[in-house]
């Protein structure tokens, strides 16, 4: 099969979101230096790059509308970028993503590890050296920063310096997956990564940052149509998180697997030995009950044996001989 036709699926499906999506730039590569809520000043206004680094973290495997929810949280507590970069992994867990985000965690830990990098190599946090730079070795500074995923370089590369680079994550992958865009049945790779480059190269340059646009909106309906209980993605299939604290519910099938290996299970209707162990203790604790005792008699003495008589005394009374008198 072709490149071309194999990959005409994904070339249709970018040319309908197109149309569908057609002003979705505004929202999706809006970058907020302002809280909208409170019209608090993002910790970041003064450095553009660096809140589109913020915000490319946020909406990486998340989503736009989150992004923006947790960029506002960030606004009202944190007064500049170094006070990210400082505060522990668990506290930024809590103020950007909360405990229901899955990757809640490793966005923290890469976020820090990110900021750190940056303020070791720099002596302070920003990225506006990257624009003296030509495309090529700024996207070059950009990759070799520290703990930064693929997604969170393109999204600052093509959003903040206009660099030919694809932003793809897992959510892209499994809204192009669903729409039957991409398929590994045709031998195509789908991967962030090779998705990332086909797209790039399907694509002319200056017409990149309305494509990511739009494929944003879409895979951002995606993940809002998505069921609120659903936490993980395996393959493309959405599955429920299992309860960790509760116990397994105890069933026929249960209780049938705990006989041993050579046992026979009882047939349909036959009470099982514990079945009849508890009625028989049923039983006794019924009998025990104070309404159902009987009075018993009372035991008859048993009859003396008759004693044996005793020889007469060869003394006489009083006890002294007769002699002696």
């Amino acid at each position: 099969m072709a490149a071309t036709d194999r990959h005409k699926p994904l070339s249709t499906l970018i040319a309908k979101a197109r149309v569908k999506h057609a002003h979705a730039a505004g929202v999706v590569l809006a970058v907020p230096a302002h809280d909208p809520a409170s019209g608090r000043p993002c910790p970041f206004h003064a450095d553009r790059l660096l809140r589109v680094l913020v915000h490319s973290y946020l909406v990486w495997e998340s989503g736009t509308s989150a992004a923006d929810m947790a960029l506002a949280r960030l606004c009202a507590a944190v007064v500049d970028a170094n006070e990210l970069r400082v505060s522990l992994v668990d506290e930024i867990v809590e103020l950007l993503a909360g405990p229901a985000d899955p990757r809640a965690h490793e966005r923290a830990l890469r976020l820090k590890g990110t900021l750190n990098a940056l303020f070791e190599s720099n002596h302070r946090l920003t990225l506006d050296h990257l624009s003296a730079l030509n495309k090529k070795a700024a996207w070059s500074k950009l990759v070799a920063l520290a703990q930064l995923p693929r997604f969170v370089a393109a999204r600052i590369a093509l959003v903040g310096l206009g660099v030919h680079a694809m932003p793809v994550d897992g959510a892209m992958i499994l809204m192009l997956t669903r729409a039957k865009a991409i398929t590994a049945d045709a031998g195509q790779d789908s991967t962030p990564d090779a998705i990332a480059g086909v797209i790039e190269r399907l694509i002319p340059a200056g017409e990149l940052l309305e494509v990511y646009a739009c494929l944003q909106a879409s895979t951002d309906a995606e993940l809002a149509a998505r069921p609120a209980n659903i936490s993980t993605l395996k393959g493309g299939i959405a599955t429920k998180p299992q309860a960790s604290g509760k116990a397994p519910a105890r069933t026929k099938a249960s209780e049938d697997a705990k006989v041993s290996p050579g046992a026979k299970p009882p047939a349909n209707g036959d009470q099982s030995a514990a079945g009849q162990g508890a009625s028989q203790n049923k039983a006794k604790g019924a009998s025990k009950s104070p309404s159902s005792k009987v009075p018993r008699a009372k035991p008859q003495p048993k009859p003396k044996a008759n004693p044996v008589p005793r020889k007469p005394s060869k003394k006489p009374p009083g006890g002294r001989p007769s002699g002696d008198r």
